[in-house]
């Protein structure tokens, strides 16, 4: 860590309000790189709610997307507000991939048999469900990049899917070389009921635990 980094985790104090704050002005100059990197540590190690002032710009974050721009004075500079947006969402999901949908995984009583998450070690018969309506998060269910084939130790992974402010847990069981392919009903969730009309979306993702899934 760096110098000026290890300064600021030092002086970075929690106030009455379980706000992280940091009274900048006591660094003299300090840039936005620097700040970017010590918030998203602070937001990435567990911190809800982090609220960062220094010359000309003051903002919150909360729970890494969330940006109150009715925090930041007058004189904040637009174009540094974005560029913090942007970062710290970047930084919260991960990444970015295709997202479309199939009506297979709308039926409950289909067989995991056919999926490529099915038997074997890693497979979602091996655990005890049989059918895609057994599983905890349906009809949140999909292919999955990190699906890769039979068996794969990504079988059964949770991961959450953003688009446009809306995000749908999903859990993955079955090969998804061109990104996440869900249920309708899944995608209709996630993109306001636009499933039919869009068809397939950019979407950010990211790997949660498994029991966000409910599994």
């Amino acid at each position: 860590m760096s110098s000026l980094a290890s300064e600021f985790a030092r002086r970075f104090s929690r106030t009455a309000h379980g706000t992280w704050s940091l009274p900048m002005k006591s660094f003299g100059s300090v840039t936005e790189e620097a700040l970017f990197r010590m918030i998203t540590r602070r937001i990435l190690e567990g911190t809800r709610h982090a609220r960062v002032a220094y010359p000309r710009t003051s903002f919150e974050i909360k729970g890494a997307l969330f940006l109150d721009k009715d925090s930041a004075p007058k004189t904040a500079k637009p174009t540094s507000t974005l560029t913090f947006i942007a970062s710290i969402a970047a930084a919260a999901m991960g990444q970015t991939t295709s997202c479309s949908y199939d009506s297979t995984f709308d039926n409950a009583a289909q067989s995991l048999a056919v999926v490529a998450c099915s038997d074997g070690a890693n497979g979602l018969l091996t655990r005890g469900f049989t059918t895609f309506g057994s599983l905890p998060a349906f009809p949140r269910i999909g292919a999955a990049p990190a699906v890769t084939g039979w068996n794969s130790p990504a079988c059964g992974t949770c991961w959450e899917l953003a688009y446009q402010g809306r995000s749908i847990n999903v859990i993955a069981l079955d090969y998804g070389p061109n990104g996440f392919d869900i249920s309708k009903t899944a995608m209709n969730q996630l993109t306001n009921g636009q499933a039919e009309q869009l068809g397939r979306v950019n979407v950010d993702y990211r790997q949660l635990d498994k029991s966000a899934c409910g599994l």
